[in-house]
């Protein structure tokens, strides 16, 4: 089992529906998703992460910021956002991967 975790960013300030979250990680590039509600969002981002993560080598993912730092950045961005650790099982999510044919 290798397992990486990434804090996440959740806000409902975005798209001007409260209670529709928009989640972020600031340290994967293109792993973005969404969900009504704060558990719907949340159970949307395992999976996100997985795919985000899927074809980068082990030895090149990238480094997590510490959870402290990027909710301080986020007291600048958004005015009602929410953190959470994330933490992903980089071996389960390449077998849930389905190659294309």
């Amino acid at each position: 089992m290798r397992t990486i975790v990434y804090p996440a960013v959740l806000d409902d300030t975005d798209n001007g529906e409260k209670g529709y979250y928009t989640v972020e990680f600031p340290d994967v590039q293109g792993a973005l998703s969404e969900g009504p509600g704060l558990t719907e969002a949340l159970c949307n981002v395992e999976q996100t992460l997985g795919l985000a993560l899927y074809d980068v080598p082990n030895n090149e993912l990238p480094q997590p910021t510490p959870i402290n730092e990027v909710i301080d950045s986020c007291k600048e961005k958004y005015s009602n956002a929410r953190v959470y650790p994330v933490a992903m099982d980089l071996d389960a999510a390449a077998g849930e991967v389905k190659p294309v044919s």
